[in-house]
């Protein structure tokens, strides 16, 4: 643990790596103690080799006495005691000597020489290529081969990577082929292309497939064939490769049969049928027709030409599924029903066997199989159908509910339909099948879709909007919105809600106008402004029953936006527009939260944005005194940290509005709200503080007393625990030195010291305090009595005076030798008694679910040897789990619950995104629970190691340091000259270092880690698709200071997690030194980790998902960012980029050797570098001006004193830094971050990975 807590400087969450992670290692070491024990056996090598002796006639039989004959064997003559005791069970219980057979051979590997390893792999050779091998007997030889692979000594030549890689695709083992067919693609990458795409596909990994292709093309600058587009589903491409080859060579019959194939994936039946008639008349080819004539009857089906189909069915093989299904459907068309049943029952026969297979191999791969079986089903409804028309209308609602279970694939809706369309006609399923035209749009089959909405209008053309079902014209009017079309949909959606069609469609109709208008003009000229709203209104009027949360949804914000419209404007005018649009606008967001069906964090952080800013007007304020009445009291639970953090605003109407809020919240879930303000309510001992006046509220309810006691309790000891005396002081000495030495402020100093002293005065209360003041109270009291004297009289010299108190101290508390674990009867006695508590453990309350209370805390905390020094602490809920935290001192954890509360949106997002639900991508987070402004609780995130200790431990072993770069780069250029060298110099010199290693130690730890093939792959694409998922929402929050101990690595899953999120919106762009200005990180280390193809598949197409998903939902993300930036609780150090001086300053900063203006504490001060005694005219202004100061903080801050009007200041600049802010991410989330140009996902995507990579 400690190595580990050494590369993370910034101490976030880690623990040791899970078993399951380390299960190849924890194997190899547990075969070498025992081989090289005491208890250490000999091996008869003679025996051995009669064991493993195989030849290529051995039948199926043969091979299983030879696989129970070696596995025996490699007990008996296995040198590892432990092993050789299992030989008696193992001889008469097979599957034991089956599965530790790896771990005999390897055992017994290791004691042979070079002559009896080669007679070996010999024999192995032969069983790998013998015909007769059974499938299990094979998969257990290719599992040895990658157990010896993972314990870094792989079977020697003759066994090749393209041997065992060819071996596991026939025995369907893809991973394993997937994983050997990468190594020989590094070496030859043109002898293999098609295996991986055709690999990548059977494993579900089309994305991968596709990273292949263009992978190719561009770096291998490949001719690409017809066959690999089909593999990809690139079906356009492959149809107009296959058409330009076959100009050069018409009579080609595979060239033929591949436009076929093209066109019956396309949907394009009338090329389907007519191509298929053509070549049956001039081809005679029994082979060829056999390939044509299941492609031509699907066209026919589909176009509903059941006779035309009777001539290709005979050339469909009967005893297949395919030759029955079709024969069945003719059967059923032509009304002979129990020859139809007859048919459908040999199809599920053929089924069985090949269905159950996959099955048992991948849901995922049996899945259109599975569809197979539900058309079969369907078609027996259909003859149900057609012979009980009492039954029809029941057949009808179970179609329509059962189409929506189904995966949303073009290819599975359409052949369900086409069996559907042997009982139902188009018009009498119009909702399925405009679904269904929706579906095509989604996934760019615009000319299908279209061919759909014409079939369903009966006209070719001149389509007159308002003579037709509105539903149809509803979905025609959008399609030719998507389709490109922008100019006809909007005069379409105006022709459509003239015509007064349709209440539903006609509400929906007016939403489309308000979002469209909105896209084509925005909201910069009050005129378009007008119009949207306009278009809302009627929305809203048209709503079935006004309860469509899209319309109150579309109103609210668009009145948000008209507010923000109108405060440009200072006229009077202005103001009454202003309150009007305020008071739609609240009462629209009400109702929309109302109405939510989802996650209603962005409006209501809208709302609350509204309430801070206009709380003061009397309108406003009524309409949200009716509002929170008329909204569930779990809505708020979600943003108490923004209600929280606007305790002190100078409105009293908002103070007011917020103390409403907050005892409505505290009376129905108290456990929510304890923590939060106890946290608030520490930061001022004012009675009149809301925190404090909704605490006693709080305690006058008797089921809350207790709580509010037990909060307060817990919340102060963590706080104490979290920084002992010790280590405040020592933290106050070195802000306090530079405060005094480099910076010359002494007033500064004193204010940084001063609290600490009057804590000492207040005297210990702990065992660890006790000893504090034993050793270091008098010499504090003398330091102190020397400030009071400062204070009083302005001369600097008793300043010196007191740092001769401090260093002495300082040096004191360094020497003191390094505590690993705190008892807390030492430092906190009263946590060691708080047991069986009414609270909830920290981060674990949610609103109607059990509450996991307060069991008891462990008194035993480790100590983590960062600089920070956090605690890693349990606490053990009543429901016995145990909750490790960290506790943290010296640092604002508000940032971190911030960050959350934008991932938490995210993760709503990503389940509900087309693509990214698919692939269940979540952002991994974790519980942050401030307990004041420099102190929380982060939670324990179990099994996560940072990427460079995952790297740092792969250099170990290999002998190699880790910083080996770097002493490259040193040999090249000495560090003098290095300064000295222009740009293009200092890139070779980087060239040449990053050319000295491969870069590929992460990859090969993910590899070597992992326990078999299909659990790294699964780790590796988990991995791939969560550092895409991170970089994309990174990118867009402008997290910098991504270094490799930010990063951390899920060990079980292979996810990506990111910590320490202190800089944020691009801070670190604008420093004067060294700015950061790659949008993401995406080293080569990273890259290599990846799949063969690198940031092209996986990456990119999670990036292009993921930026698509959050550019289609930016108001919401702005939402929830704008609330963050200008939350008044929380420093994201907009106001400039200069580093966390705290977190950046070396070691030799304090104690050490001074650098230039920087105080050294283990050495007198220089005269010279003491600041100067100030003149006494200077010493009474700042008295003046201290008192002053107090004055006005004694009259509640209403008066400005100089220093206030300085902040002001600040403020100003702050607020025009957060205006940029907000423009910045809206710009991203529009694709003009690099133009004013709009950019496509894509083309944006492949801008940022270029910044990133270059």
């Amino acid at each position: 643990m400690e190595d580990v807590v050494k590369a993370n400087p910034k101490s976030y969450p880690l623990i040791k790596s899970s078993s399951s992670f380390n299960r190849a290692e924890s194997d190899k070491n547990l075969l070498l103690k025992s081989s090289s024990s005491s208890q250490k056996l000999l091996t008869n090598v003679e025996n051995l080799k009669k064991a493993w002796k195989a030849t290529h006639d051995l039948t199926k039989d043969d091979w299983h006495e030879w696989m129970r004959r070696f596995s025996v064997a490699l007990l008996k003559e296995s040198p590892s005691y432990a092993l050789h005791q299992c030989l008696s069970l193992a001889q008469m219980y097979h599957p034991l000597a089956r599965s530790l057979f790896n771990y005999g051979f390897y055992s017994c590997w290791r004691e042979l020489d070079k002559e009896a390893k080669m007679d070996c792999v010999i024999n192995l050779k032969r069983a790998y290529g013998a015909s007769e091998i059974p499938p299990e007997i094979l998969h257990t030889l290719l599992n040895l081969a990658e157990f010896l692979e993972h314990n870094q000594d792989p079977l020697p030549m003759p066994i090749t990577h393209k041997i065992l890689g060819d071996l596991a695709e026939k025995n369907h083992a893809y991973a394993k082929a997937l994983h050997y067919k990468e190594i020989e693609f590094q070496n030859n990458p043109t002898s293999c292309i098609e295996a991986l795409i055709s690999i990548n596909n059977q494993l579900g990994l089309p994305e991968a497939a596709g990273g292949i292709l263009t992978y190719a093309q561009q770096q291998q600058g490949m001719d690409l064939k017809e066959s690999w587009y089909e593999k990809l589903l690139y079906w356009e491409e492959a149809l107009a490769a296959y058409e330009a080859k076959q100009e050069e060579d018409p009579d080609n019959c595979d060239l033929t049969v591949g436009r076929l194939r093209c066109y019956h994936a396309l949907g394009d039946w009338e090329s389907v049928t007519q191509l298929s008639q053509q070549v049956w008349k001039t081809q005679i080819n029994p082979k060829f027709r056999a390939q044509v004539a299941p492609i031509a009857a699907a066209g026919f089906l589909h176009l509903q030409k059941y006779e035309m189909m009777t001539n290709f069915i005979e050339k469909i093989d009967e005893e297949g599924v395919k030759g029955a299904f079709y024969r069945a459907i003719v059967a059923c068309h032509q009304g002979k029903f129990s020859d139809s049943k007859k048919l459908i029952y040999k199809a599920r026969e053929y089924l069985d066997i090949e269905l159950t297979a996959l099955v048992s191999e991948s849901y995922e791969r049996a899945y259109p199989m599975l569809c197979i079986v539900q058309q079969l089903s369907e078609l027996e409804e259909v003859i149900e159908y057609k012979k009980q028309p009492d039954r029809r209308e029941v057949i009808r609602e179970m179609w329509k509910k059962r189409i929506l279970g189904v995966e949303r694939s073009v290819g599975i809706w359409r052949s369900i339909l086409s069996v559907r369309s042997l009982a139902l006609s188009r018009e009498e399923d119009v909702d399925v099948y405009l679904k269904y035209s929706s579906l095509l749009q989604s996934q760019g089959r615009y000319r299908a879709s279209q061919a759909i909405l014409m079939s369903l209008t009966k006209k070719s053309s001149n389509i007159k909007f308002t003579k037709i079902d509105p539903r149809v014209a509803y979905h025609y009017i959008k399609y030719l919105w998507v389709a490109g079309s922008k100019t006809g949909a909007l005069q379409g959606a105006r022709s459509f809600v003239k015509g007064g069609q349709g209440g539903r469609e006609q509400a929906r109709m007016f939403h489309n106008i308000a979002k469209w208008k909105l896209q084509l003009e925005g909201t910069r000229e009050e005129s378009s402004l007008t119009d949207v709203l306009t278009a809302c209104k009627s929305c809203i009027e048209h709503a079935d029953g006004s309860n469509w949360y899209k319309a109150w949804h579309l109103w609210a914000a668009m009145n948000f936006e008209a507010v923000s419209f109108y405060e440009k404007n200072d006229s009077s005018k202005a103001r009454k527009k202003i309150v009007k649009h305020l008071v739609a606008a609240v009462q629209g967001f009400f109702r929309s939260i109302t109405l939510s069906p989802r996650n209603s964090l962005q409006d209501t952080l809208r709302l609350l944005t509204l309430m801070f800013k206009h709380g003061g007007d009397k309108s406003a304020e009524a309409a949200l005194m009716l509002g929170f009445a008329t909204v569930s009291v779990d809505t708020w639970l979600q943003v108490i940290p923004q209600v929280i953090a606007r305790i002190h605003s100078p409105s009293k109407s908002v103070r007011n509005l917020v103390k409403e809020l907050l005892t409505t919240v505290g009376t129905h879930h108290p456990q929510a709200l304890v923590y939060p303000l106890t946290v608030a309510s520490t930061s001022s001992s004012d009675p009149t503080n809301i925190a404090n006046i909704v605490l006693k509220e709080m305690k006058e309810n008797r089921e809350s007393e207790k709580l509010v006691e037990q909060a307060r309790l817990v919340s102060s000891e963590l706080i104490r625990v979290s920084i002992n005396w010790f280590e405040s002081w020592s933290v106050a000495f070195e802000t306090a030195s530079n405060q005094f030495f480099k910076e010359n402020d002494p007033d500064g100093m004193v204010q940084t010291l001063l609290p600490l002293h009057v804590q000492l005065e207040a005297g210990p209360e702990t065992q660890n305090e006790v000893s504090f003041v034993h050793l270091y109270g008098r010499r504090l009291g003398e330091a102190h009595t020397l400030l009071k004297m400062y204070t009083n009289l302005g001369d600097i010299i008793h300043l010196h005076h007191a740092w001769d108190h401090y260093r002495f101290i300082f040096i004191a508390i360094s020497r003191l030798p390094f505590l690993a674990k705190i008892d807390l009867a030492h430092v906190s006695p009263s946590l060691i008694s708080a047991q069986d508590l009414d609270l909830a453990v920290p981060g674990t309350y949610q609103a109607n679910k059990e509450i996991v209370r307060i069991k008891k805390i462990n008194p035993i905390l480790s100590v983590l040897t960062s600089k920070q020094r956090p605690r890693k602490m349990t606490v053990v809920g009543d429901n016995g789990r145990d909750y490790p935290f960290l506790l943290k001192g010296h640092e604002d954890l508000r940032q971190d619950e911030r960050v959350m509360q934008l991932f938490g949106l995210v993760n709503t997002l990503l389940a509900e995104g087309e693509h990214t639900s698919k692939l269940h991508l979540q952002i991994t987070r974790y519980e942050a629970i401030p307990l004041s402004p420099n102190s929380g609780l982060i939670e324990w995130v179990p099994g996560c190691l940072t990427l460079l200790d995952v790297i740092k431990k792969q250099r170990e072993e290999s002998g190699i340091e880790l910083k080996y770069e770097q002493s490259q780069e040193e040999k090249f250029a000495p560090k003098m000259q290095y300064d000295l060298l222009t740009a293009m110099q200092k890139v070779e010199v980087y060239n040449f270092a990053i050319a000295s290693t491969p870069g590929d130690e992460f990859a090969k730890e993910l590899w070597l880690r992992s326990p078999n093939s299909e659990t790294w792959l699964v780790r590796r694409t988990h991995f791939t698709r969560s550092l895409a998922l991170m970089s994309m929402v990174g990118y867009i929050l402008g997290l910098g200071d991504r270094h490799l101990s930010n990063i951390m690595f899920e060990t079980s899953t292979g996810k990506v997690l990111h910590i320490d999120f202190g800089d944020c919106f691009e801070v670190l762009r604008h420093r004067d030194k060294y700015p950061e200005k790659i949008p993401f990180r995406l080293t080569r280390m990273l890259i290599h980790a990846m799949e063969v193809s690198g940031i092209e598949g996986n990456f990119r197409s999670t990036c292009e998902w993921v930026m698509g998903l959050l550019r289609d939902n930016k108001e919401s993300l702005m939402a929830v960012l704008e609330a963050f930036v200008y939350d008044p609780l929380v420093n994201w150090r907009l106001e400039g980029g200069e580093e966390k001086t705290e977190e950046k300053k070396s070691e030799s900063e304090m104690g050490g050797e001074g650098s230039e203006g920087q105080l050294n504490l283990s050495e007198p001060t220089p005269i010279a570098k003491r600041p100067q005694p100030k003149p006494p005219k200077e010493i009474e202004k700042e008295r003046e001006r201290r008192e002053k100061g107090k004055e006005v903080e004694g009259r509640g801050g209403l008066e400005m004193s100089e220093g206030i009007e300085e902040d002001v200041q600040q403020a100003e600049v702050l607020n025009e830094r957060a205006v940029e802010v907000i423009t910045r991410v809206s710009k991203k989330l529009t694709g003009q971050d690099f133009s004013h140009e709009v950019l496509d996902v894509e083309a944006q995507v492949h801008k940022l990975v270029e910044q990133a990579t270059r």
